[in-house]
């Protein structure tokens, strides 16, 4: 009779320290979502997308052969290209500098742009084009159509055209 109710002691007194911290509008914060999940064509890289309810979240490149893990601060609705090249992302301004822009009323044309990231998936390298608008990737190549907000690109064939002088001909009749 001892062993059970000092066993039924144990347990009540568990029950009671293992109660968990309520849930409330402190917490929400802290949650964080995985989205957008891929796998390349080959199979060789995964890339996910960790965010938090409130800032900025992550972008992370698994490479399945090196078991290495990869991230890039921002990274949003990432793709893979057609047959596996690269990795094609938006990264989105700081969530901190969107805010501020908000509170202080700034016009919508005036906040930064998202910027778009190609990850070289060979060479493990990342370049950055800035001011994206949108971009699309074939589904069979490797090919990517880019729109941007400005061209930076030099003017090239866009000579001006020197107007030829026509001969003068007498109403004489030169032959």
């Amino acid at each position: 009779m001892k062993n059970k109710l000092s066993l039924l002691f144990v347990l009540i007194t568990s029950v009671l320290f293992a109660q968990k911290k309520e849930l409330d509008h402190t917490v929400y914060d802290n949650w964080k979502s995985l989205k957008n999940a891929r796998i390349s064509a080959d199979g060789n890289f995964i890339c996910y997308q960790i965010d938090p309810h409130k800032g900025d979240g992550y972008l992370y490149l698994y490479d399945v052969q090196r078991d290495k893990l990869d991230s890039v601060p921002r990274g949003d609705q990432a793709s893979f290209s057609g047959k596996g090249a690269f990795l094609l992302f938006h990264i989105k301004p700081y969530a901190d500098t969107l805010r501020q822009l908000e509170l202080k009323k700034v016009d919508k044309k005036k906040w930064p742009k998202d910027s778009l990231g190609i990850y070289y998936l060979a060479q493990d390298s990342l370049v950055k084009f800035k001011d994206l608008k949108e971009f699309e990737c074939s589904k069979n190549s490797d090919r990517v159509l880019i729109k941007v907000d400005h061209n930076n690109l030099p003017e090239t064939g866009k000579k001006k055209k020197k107007k030829r002088k026509e001969p003068e001909y007498s109403s004489e009749g030169n032959v």
